[in-house]
């Protein structure tokens, strides 16, 4: 596991000091609460609070911080008071030597309408052998009526896959099954592009091929995106399928608070709707 350090310094000068503000959050952008803050050479430090954020008034104008938390390595950040730092800085834990360290979600899913048991497995990582912004995406949804009906879907998304000075590229892949009454039983595969740009908007753009009895159907998608899980841990998206005489509506609105996390999800195609409330747990290596 990493956390990442996101600072943003601003030099405040008084009688040669100056206070530092930041966020400390971990790669899902998780606050982290209690890690420490020191200036070096001195016994002036802070810990991070419930939001993993901080502030520290320095006792010399030019000095150094050094962050650090139980099982992470420290790391030691130059603050100039000439000017205002900006980054992002990662600290390796120790004693987990995976290239790939996963986080899963588990949900409890309530169906409004027509489904309303289920259970939503979310798992993703970062892939750093391939580039440090690239992360993978796996997710298993199952809904039923305890009887014939049900929902199934499994997808896989591998985000920025590239980027760009202004956008980033993402694709996503899924496939899903549903059975409606005996009467409506699709399946559905789709292949989608997200292009997001530097202000967490993006644009969803693919095709979904269904096939519904001895019939196969393909269908544009296009759709709409905007996710700030760095500071505020909320995201929507919602997409529009044109199949020959049967549109599919998907729509998703999700908040993340700390380890907590709900959405509120909407399917629509042809005869079958659903309306669908999560409430999950994070779970980290």
């Amino acid at each position: 596991m990493k956390i990442i350090f996101l600072a943003l310094f601003f030099s405040g000068i008084s009688f040669g000091q100056q206070i530092i503000t930041g966020k400390v959050i971990d790669l899902t952008g998780e606050p982290i609460l209690g890690a420490t803050v020191l200036e070096k050479g001195t016994d002036n430090y802070t810990e991070t609070n419930f939001d993993g954020e901080f502030s520290l008034t320095t006792k010399r104008p030019n000095t150094t911080i050094v962050i650090s938390y139980a099982g992470y390595e420290a790391i030691e950040i130059n603050v100039d008071i000439k000017k205002t730092n900006q980054g992002v800085i990662k600290l390796q834990g120790y004693g987990c030597n995976l290239p790939i360290r996963p986080q899963f979600t588990i949900f409890s899913d309530y169906g409004v309408l027509n489904n309303p048991y289920g259970i939503n497995l979310d798992f993703w990582n970062n892939l750093n052998q391939l580039k440090n912004t690239t992360r993978i995406n796996a997710n298993l949804t199952y809904q039923t009526n305890l009887d014939s009906d049900y929902y199934f879907r499994a997808s896989a998304q591998l985000y920025e896959i590239q980027s760009y000075s202004n956008f980033s590229m993402s694709i996503d892949g899924s496939f899903e099954k549903i059975n409606f009454q005996e009467s409506f039983k699709p399946t559905i595969y789709s292949v989608k592009g997200i292009f997001k740009t530097t202000d967490n908007l993006g644009v969803i753009a693919g095709g979904k091929l269904m096939r519904l009895n001895t019939t196969s159907f393909l269908a544009p998608t296009i759709g709409l995106t905007y996710d700030e899980y760095l500071w505020t841990g909320f995201s929507t998206s919602t997409t529009v399928s044109f199949f020959n005489g049967n549109t599919q509506y998907v729509g998703r609105i999700a908040k993340d608070f700390g380890r907590i996390a709900t959405f509120i999800n909407y399917y629509k195609l042809h005869q079958f709707d659903e309306l669908s409330i999560g409430l999950g747990y994070k779970f980290y290596y």
